[in-house]
This record gives C-alpha cells, structure tokens and sequence, in this order.
C-alpha cells in the first residue's frame, strides 16, 4: 500500500494531467470536428464512420486486452509484457493483409459505395495503432499522464489541422483518413521514442497464463460492447444510408466528447489507482458513495440540461447543413446521463479485478437490444435511435446490483442519494420542454434562446436542491476539495 501522503499527491498530479489529457485534447478535437463538419458533409463523415468500425473490430482483436491486464498485474516484469506484445503485433499485421486483400468484399458487406480505398487505408495503421497501445499502457501503469496529455495534445493538434487544410482543399473523406494518420504516428512516434518498457526475446511463458485470465474477460467484454454499440452503427448504413450514419456518428461524437470531458477523467485515474486501495474496503467503499453521489448530483443534471436544450446546441455547432441532427443529439444526451453512470461503476469492476461483470453487463445489454434491432426495422431513424438509447439505459439497474454486491454496499443507500437530485432534474428537464415553444416566438437566435433555457432548467434544479437536499449538496461540494478527499477517503 502506497503511504497515504505519497497516494494524495500522486493521485492530484495523474487527475491534473488526465484532465489536461482528456479536456484539453476533446475540447480541440470537438472544434476542429466542428470546422470539419462545416467543410465536409454527412454522407463523407459516414463513409469514414464505416471504415473505423473495422479499425476498431481489428484493434480489440489484435490487443486482447493486455493494456489493461499490464496495468492491473502487481507484480509485473519487463521479460512478462514480450510475449503478449509480439502475439499482438503479429495478429494485427495478419489483420491488415487479410481486410486490405478483401476490402471490395467488406464494402459489399457494409453497402457503402467508395468505402474500399478508405479501408485499405485505414486498416494499414492497425499495426502502429497496437504498439501505439502496449506503449500507453505502460505509461498509464507508471501514472505519467504527463506525457500521455502532452503527446494526445500535439497528435490532436497536428492531425487536425492538417484534416482542416485537406478539407479546404477539397479532399473530402481524405481529410479524415489524413487525420487520423498523423494523430496514430504522432501518438506512436512519441510514446516509443521515450518508451516506459524496451520489448526484447526473452519471453516469459509462465507470466502468460495470469494475463491472458484477465485480458481474456477484457477482451471478451470489449467484443461484446463493441457488439452492442456498434451494431447500430451498421443496421443505421444499411438500412438508413450513408449519409444518415454520418449524421449518427457526429451526434454520438458529441456525447463521447462530453462523457469525456464531464464524468471520465476521475474513472481514467481510477482504473489505475484504486487498485491500489482495493484491498482496504471501507475506504473503496466511502470513495465510490462519494464519486456515485457526485455523478448524480452534478453530471447527470448537465447532459439532461444539454439534452433539453438539443435543437439550439445543434443549430449553433452544425449550422443548416446537418439539418435534423438535433432529433438524434437529444435522446444520446439523455442517455449520456445514464452512461456517465455505467463508466464509473466499471471503473471499479476494474480495480476490484472483476471485469467478469462488464462482460455479464455487455451479455444483457445484447439480449436488450435484440429485440428492438428486429421490431424497429420499419421505424424512421429518431424511432430506432431512442429505443437504442432505451435499451442501452435499461443495462444501469444490473451495473448498481453487481457493483454493490463486490463493494457491499447497502442500496437503500444509494437510492436516498439518488432520489432528490433525479428527481429535481427531470423538473428542469421538464420545465424547459414546456417553455421552448413560448421562448422560440420571443428570442429569435438560438444562443441566445439556448441561455435563457439553461437558465430555467439551473433555477429549477438547483432552487429544489437548495430547498430539499442542501445538506447532501454541501457534503459534495466538500467531496470536490481534492485534497480533504482523498485525505477523508
């Protein structure tokens, strides 16, 4: 066990740095994502969005989830990380030739037309992106967020310029293909040329077997997300088209980028550091009430304001040109409320060595989701995206059973937390539902009408919190104090 003073201070410089990772880095990619999409159209964005659901299938193949056993393993030697290293890197060169060989087949099978040159383009990076992994993980496992924020920083940056000049230029989906190259040799340029861990031949056969029983359950739990998520990637192309999965792929980017930038720093760091303290129960204990309490009480009620506020968001960010959107973004946001929950319970599945529960989790969010897969075929796109978001939703209620079963905590508990906080926020969700029609005849521009909406739904919130949960909301503003809480914890 780390010496308390030693865990505050380390555990305050890896927050710093993942939040300089993860803001910093988001919010530059969610305003070159927005130049872009004022330079390129739907139908572009999602014949790009086609071809990185085969770089992300080749990905969790190839890595097996060994980054995060790396991470986790206590006792880890250099000689141990050889094997699975080379193993990974040679799965995903087999990767590469067989999608590159078969890319005309793989447009078929998608139905979207031009998508085998971006294919062949992209699954060439599989390779890099692995090591690029392997690298990262062992930064992560030697808390130097540092360099991980600083390196996302410039492959960000870079990348993403160089997308917008290719754009302006008029190269279409080329620009995203180029981005994505530079930020993925960026990132492996970086991490390797002031590598954490060098790979040698000495391989250590016995440390394989420990690390495959854990990746094993990761890797089987990413098949399954990625199963459950992006199913609805491909039924969207093919039964809505190209241009209405590009719509779909910039509404869930702007979830991805908000989950990151409100709910997942603090799980990042945890993934790594309550392993540490996953053996002293009590205190994991008081620190998942409070972070539990914390999402609740503060980020939930941001994504369902923002979801509320959902045609003015998109009338600002997307512009005329991806007219409709705002119908998608409403019911993600919403259900962004719920996902920001879901991270944060697996957060410590992971630092309690249990990721046999995310795979239990992944196993009832498919059998949720077949069902509306067969009976939505016939409805419009709005129609099938809300019931996605419903069924993903409904997989929270077995995620708090799990999680509290491992920690032992007592759920009465947690539902005394929950109920004022959701409850105040579904009257500001509500309220603002009701006034946008009044407020549409008086405030002509939709910023300015996106404030005032913002505005009723904090006086509604936050006047019944202030009024019937004041002492819960004060013992979370405590919590917020770093330090004092990771001393208190």
């Amino acid at each position: 066990m780390m010496p308390g003073e030693d865990f505050r201070k380390k555990a305050i410089h890896s927050l710093m740095w993942s939040a300089a990772q993860s803001w910093g880095s988001k919010i530059l990619t969610f305003v070159l994502f927005i130049v872009l999409a004022r330079l390129l159209t739907p139908v572009e964005y999602g014949t790009v969005a086609a071809g990185i659901l085969v770089l992300t299938l080749m990905t969790i193949v190839a890595e097996f989830g060994f980054g995060e056993a790396i991470i986790q393993k206590q006792d880890l030697k250099d000689e141990d990380i050889n094997l699975p290293f080379f193993m990974s890197i040679g799965l995903s060169v087999l990767l590469s030739i067989a999608v590159i060989c078969n890319a005309s087949l793989v447009e078929e099978w998608i139905g979207v037309a031009g998508l085998a040159p971006v294919v062949k383009a992209i699954a060439f990076l599989s390779p890099f992106n692995t090591a690029a992994l392997f690298q990262e993980a062992l930064y992560r496992r030697h808390t130097q967020f540092k360099q991980l924020a600083l390196r996302t920083l410039a492959g960000t940056a870079l990348g993403g310029t160089t997308a917008c000049i290719v754009a302006y230029s008029g190269g279409g989906v080329w620009s995203l293909v180029v981005q994505m190259y530079v930020m993925i040799f960026v990132n492996l340029i970086w991490l390797w040329a002031r590598p954490v861990w060098k790979p040698s031949f000495n391989f250590a056969t016995t440390a394989l077997k420990p690390l495959v029983k854990f990746s094993s359950s990761i890797f089987g739990q990413r098949v399954l997300d990625y199963t459950a998520v992006r199913t609805a990637d491909i039924m969207i192309v093919t039964l809505f088209g190209t241009a209405t999965l590009g719509l779909y792929s910039a509404s869930y980017r702007l979830l991805q980028v908000l989950i990151i930038l409100l709910q997942s720093v603090l799980s990042d760091v945890a993934s790594t550091l309550l392993s540490k303290i996953a053996h002293d129960r009590p205190r994991i204990q008081n620190v998942y009430l409070n972070t539990v309490t914390t999402n609740i009480a503060v980020i939930s009620p941001v994504f369902m304001m923002l979801s509320a506020l959902a045609p003015e968001i998109s009338t600002v960010l997307f512009g005329h040109k991806w007219e409709m959107i705002d119908r998608l973004v409403r019911p993600l946001l919403l259900f962004g409320a719920v996902q920001c929950m879901l991270i944060l319970n697996a957060s410590y599945f992971s630092a309690m060595g249990r990721p046999v529960y995310l795979f239990y989790l992944n196993i009832i969010k498919i059998l949720t989701l077949a069902p509306i897969f067969i009976f939505s075929r016939n409805e419009d796109i709005f129609t099938f995206v809300t019931y996605f978001c419903i069924a993903q939703s409904a997989v929270v209620l077995p995620s708090f059973v799990f999680v509290t079963r491992v920690l032992e905590i007592d759920r009465m508990e947690l539902v005394r937390r929950f109920v004022p906080f959701v409850s105040f926020a579904l009257l500001g969700f509500a309220a603002v539902l009701v006034s946008h029609d009044m407020l549409v005849n008086l405030i002509e521009g939709a910023f300015l009408r996106g404030i005032a909406l913002g505005a009723i739904f904090v006086t509604v919130y936050a006047g019944g919190v202030l009024l019937f949960a004041r002492e819960r909301m004060m013992s979370i503003l405590a919590f917020l104090k770093i330090p004092g809480r990771l001393k208190d914890s």
